[in-house]
């Protein structure tokens, strides 16, 4: 995710009117967690401070000083892996029925969540026994293994063989990649006995990369401005901009103003941000306090405080306070960024 995450955490990259790890929060609601460890590398005082903010679950901070992976992050999370608990990983949408994780058959120790993909390279994947259960994780297979991959969401009913198997891993140390990964971590549990089963997701989308955060913001806006009902009514923005079209279902906070424009389908505008002559939309969000003048935007997220000006842009991720005149393409910006003639 670089530039973006030279500036913040991947996990508060802001997208359809949340940041990545609010709508992971979101889709951990219906779960009845007692304690959260939140294991984080040195940018992570950040998340510290939006966690307290947001979240009413008891949270303990772990600092990873080192970038040596999931297995030795997991390695310091020491007493806080106690009896059943489920790993998550900040950069991963995800849909699942909490329900389903009450239902866990007593003879599984644990359960990996998984989907099958075209190209299994970029994640690890598992191959199952006869019975359905795991017999083999690998971490980005250079040769097929398995179309079956592992998503960033793993119960276990014994936290301790967990942190146990992750001490064992994390004191061998790095693989040639310089990490440690969880598949060894959970392969290191299954070559001492332990039974671990897969269940299907829902919804899986990886916020890693900019065309993976794309997709996941385009199946967010779907989610958000239709399920779960966030859309403002029509009725309501003919009312308050009548010099403005709007494609439902769109967001637009009523600090906003919009002028001569067509907003929608699927477009989240933020506070105090300005519109005028304007195409926004399908799939866009616009940070606070952003303007956009004389300009097309397509599946495009962009941060705080952006000004686009004559433009016309798709596919781009623009970071907060950048300005961009006179540009036609893709874009990814960091933060403060600038493109053209000074807006």
């Amino acid at each position: 995710m670089q530039p973006h995450s030279l500036h913040r955490p991947k996990a508060l990259f802001r997208l359809a009117g949340d940041e990545v790890l609010g709508h992971v929060l979101d889709s951990l609601a219906g779960l009845p967690i007692e304690r959260v460890t939140v294991i984080h590398g040195p940018d992570g005082a950040a998340i510290e401070d939006w966690f307290r903010a947001r979240s009413d679950w008891p949270a303990r901070f772990i600092l990873q000083p080192e970038p040596l992976g999931q297995a030795a992050a997991l390695a310091l999370a020491g007493d806080q892996l106690v009896g059943e608990t489920l790993v998550v990983f900040a950069d991963t949408l995800f849909e699942i029925d909490p329900a389903a994780l009450s239902a866990v058959p007593a003879a599984a120790d644990g359960i990996l969540h998984v989907k099958p993909v075209a190209d299994a390279s970029a994640f690890g994947v598992v191959t199952l026994r006869r019975d359905g259960s795991v017999a083999r994780l690998v971490e980005k297979p250079r040769v097929k293994v398995s179309s079956l991959a592992v998503m960033g969401l793993y119960w276990l009913r014994d936290g301790e063989r967990l942190l146990r198997a992750a001490q064992q891993v994390a004191a061998e140390g790095p693989c040639p990649r310089g990490e440690t990964f969880i598949a060894e971590v959970l392969q290191r549990m299954i070559d001492e006995g332990s039974r671990l089963l897969t269940r299907p997701v829902d919804a899986w989308h990886d916020c890693g990369n900019p065309t993976d955060t794309l997709s996941a913001h385009r199946y967010l806006l779907q989610q958000r401005l239709t399920a779960d009902r966030a859309a403002t009514s029509l009725e309501a923005l003919r009312a308050r901009y009548p010099s403005a079209r709007f494609l439902p279902p769109v967001h637009v906070d009523p600090g906003a103003r919009i002028h001569d424009s067509l907003i929608g389908p699927h477009a989240w505008i933020e506070a105090d941000c300005r519109v005028e002559h304007s195409l926004i939309g399908p799939q866009v969000t616009l940070g606070a306090g952003s303007r956009v003048l004389d300009a097309s935007l397509r599946d495009v997220i962009t941060g705080p405080e952006v000004k686009v000006t004559a433009c016309q842009i798709h596919d781009s991720l623009i970071g907060a306070g950048s300005q961009v005149a006179g540009y036609s393409g893709s874009l990814n910006l960091g933060d403060a960024s600038r493109i053209g003639p000074e807006a």
